[in-house]
């Protein structure tokens, strides 16, 4: 599953809930999605950033109470109160078609030729406070560049 690599190349905001000792790594679902199956066999074996995980579905009023959150396909339309929501969390968020990174979503991935490709909404991110590896950066399609320190 291409979570668990991703995270790899990103740096957590001071002070997010990633960066604290002994707490899981929480992946919260928000909308009607196929993924949360595999996510609950594929981490409930395996870690991220050598923590525990759960996964956890998650209405709008709660959607901070993760460290990422999959936004589902069929909740585009809230994607302007789901970045509002956040915007002063330390969620990084993931949505399932190209048309998420466009309005807010930091990473959005499409499956394309049967390969899964990824979007990164770099401003988004760094105004989130998330710094993303230029390795990462290099392996998707960026919109909104900025330039990181």
């Amino acid at each position: 599953m291409f979570i668990e690599k991703f995270t790899r190349f990103i740096d957590w905001p001071t002070g997010s809930n990633v960066t604290a000792l002994n707490k899981p790594f929480i992946i919260g679902i928000y909308g009607e999605t196929d993924i949360k199956d595999e996510l609950v066999q594929i981490y409930g074996k395996q870690n991220i950033l050598d923590k525990e995980v759960k996964v956890k579905n998650l209405g709008l009023k709660n959607i901070n109470d993760c460290d990422l959150l999959i936004i589902a396909e069929n909740k585009l339309a809230d994607m302007p109160k789901i970045t509002e929501f956040l915007k002063d969390s330390k969620v990084l968020t993931i949505g399932e078609t190209a048309d998420f990174a466009e309005e807010g979503a930091m990473i959005a991935y499409v499956l394309k030729d049967n390969k899964i490709r990824f979007i990164i909404n770099q401003k988004q991110a760094v105004d989130c406070g998330f710094k993303i590896s230029h390795l990462l950066l290099n392996l998707a399609e960026v919109i909104n560049p900025v330039n990181q320190k």
